[in-house]
């Protein structure tokens, strides 16, 4: 029978076409099922190495995911080998860094740099990190355990630290020109310039600009009920102008320096000098109208 006499499907005119609509609008899937059998035949048949031109072995790894697979040369003398390295990350040592500068770090592979960044950026850290591990099947020699990310957190943190104040820095330059626009001072220099070069007279305020602001914060830990006990926080001050970041503070509690020192066997010793983190005493709850201040 002819391709064009074959009998075709009619919808009725009353029929719903939601079903086929919703069914075009969702997204292509991202993941596949493969037989092993066939894809370790069909790999075998097209791969071969360039040096001695023997066959290959594929084998696969038996979790649920690929980062096992293998191509290994039938032929032992074989020597040929394509490797290609991780990327490197250049991010500098901290002042804390024990060691030569030859070391191999954790810190030093891009892959891992990253991957502990797409943590912080959503606000988790080294516990989720593990379970995410776990539920990927990742072997123990290329899982991040939590002592690992604090690890590659330490070197990483003054980066971020250094690059928020740069942009905080900048909006703030944006925000003070909006608001001072061609004002002059008695001289006839414009007092943005004068601001931007810190020429102001201290004793002028008049002269300062005035910039409008609003004010958030957010606690690391959620608040339940009543109680809330979160050890740090942030403030963040926007322009009214241009709606930017102006300025930024962490209040916190405590210091995790300091409270593992007393916890130690040295802990009848003072506490070495290092950078406290702990700059606040009252509750959690008066964190947020008292630093606005500083910002």
């Amino acid at each position: 029978m002819e391709r064009s006499d074959w009998p075709t499907a009619t919808t009725p005119s009353g029929a719903d076409h939601s079903t086929e609509k919703t069914s075009r609008s969702l997204p292509p899937s991202t993941r596949i099922t493969l037989e092993r059998g066939p894809l370790k035949k069909e790999m075998e048949s097209y791969i071969g190495y360039p040096n001695c031109k023997s066959e290959v072995t594929a084998s696969f790894p038996i979790t649920h995911i690929a980062i096992g697979s293998k191509i290994a040369c039938k032929n032992d003398m074989c020597n040929w080998i394509d490797y290609q390295g991780p990327s490197s990350a250049d991010v500098p040592q901290p002042p804390t860094h024990q060691g030569g500068a030859l070391i191999v770090r954790n810190v030093d592979f891009k892959a891992k740099v990253l991957f502990v960044l797409a943590f912080l950026t959503s606000g988790d850290g080294g516990v989720e990190v593990g379970r995410v591990c776990d539920m990927l099947g990742l072997p123990n020699s290329i899982t991040i355990a939590p002592r690992s990310f604090n690890i590659l957190e330490e070197p990483i943190g003054p980066v971020l630290r250094q690059h928020a104040e740069g942009i905080v820095k900048a909006d703030l330059v944006k925000e003070v020109k909006q608001c001072c626009g061609s004002q002059k001072d008695d001289s006839g220099a414009l007092l943005f310039d004068l601001w931007k070069d810190d020429k102001l007279p201290q004793g002028r305020i008049d002269l300062w600009p005035r910039i409008p602001v609003t004010h958030d914060m957010g606690w690391q830990g959620r608040a339940s009920g009543l109680q809330c006990n979160s050890m740090p926080g942030d403030v963040c001050s926007f322009g009214g102008k241009t709606r930017k970041t102006i300025g930024y503070i962490v209040v916190s509690k405590g210091c995790s320096f300091c409270n593992g020192w007393k916890w130690s066997a040295r802990k009848a010793l003072p506490a070495p000098a290092h950078k406290c983190r702990k700059n606040w005493d009252g509750s959690s709850s008066a964190m947020e109208p008292q630093p606005q201040s500083y910002c």
